[in-house]
């Protein structure tokens, strides 16, 4: 409710959801277009045969998917990856409150619905949201603790597909950066071969 007060339209909501669930930046997910909601595995299935991919990839998409568009992303590269369950659940919440449809952006600038949203607005709303909440400023930036988060509970996981769903270049960037020793971890590495 209080991150509703801050942005009533519920951009930051589906930002701090796609931000969490996703692993994706902040700047490519302000960056998303209606159309890059693949909300079927038929829309998810055109996609990937567009890119030369494969197409029966399709199947692991129950939810539908994102695509990422090479131009917003850092890494310069398009990839398609599958949502959660919770991520279409908040996506459709939000397109219930906002429709948007087609090459238009996701989140749209309050001031200007044909420009997406800025950076440092959303980042200007995290803070007073986290503010408004009673909530201590995460450390390590605003959005980014959120995908060190995401990477380190995928620790588990190959690194390769947590560096491909994350978006990611390389394996050692997801290892060396962004996934953090946890108490949980270290306990098992401690007692591992007893």
């Amino acid at each position: 409710e209080r991150v509703d007060a801050v942005d009533p339209e519920g951009r930051l909501r589906c930002i701090l959801t796609l931000t969490r669930h996703a692993g994706r930046r902040e700047n490519a997910i302000c960056q998303l277009l209606a159309s890059d909601v693949l909300r079927t595995q038929d829309d998810v299935e055109v996609v990937l045969s567009a890119l030369g991919l494969d197409e029966r990839q399709a199947q692991y998409f129950p939810h539908g998917g994102i695509r990422w568009r090479a131009e917003t992303d850092k890494t310069g590269r398009y990839t398609v990856t599958p949502i959660r369950q919770g991520v279409r659940e908040a996506i459709d919440t939000y397109l219930r409150k906002s429709p948007r449809v087609g090459d238009v952006p996701l989140f749209p600038s309050p001031k200007d619905d044909s420009k997406p949203i800025r950076r440092d607005l959303t980042a200007r709303w995290l803070l007073k949201a986290e503010k408004f909440a009673g909530l201590p400023k995460l450390a390590g930036g605003q959005f980014h603790p959120y995908r060190r988060l995401w990477a380190t509970e995928r620790k588990d996981l190959p690194v390769q597909d947590v560096a491909a769903a994350g978006g990611w270049k390389t394996v050692e960037t997801v290892q060396r950066l962004y996934q953090q020793a946890d108490g949980a971890t270290t306990l098992a590495a401690v007692q591992a071969g007893q």
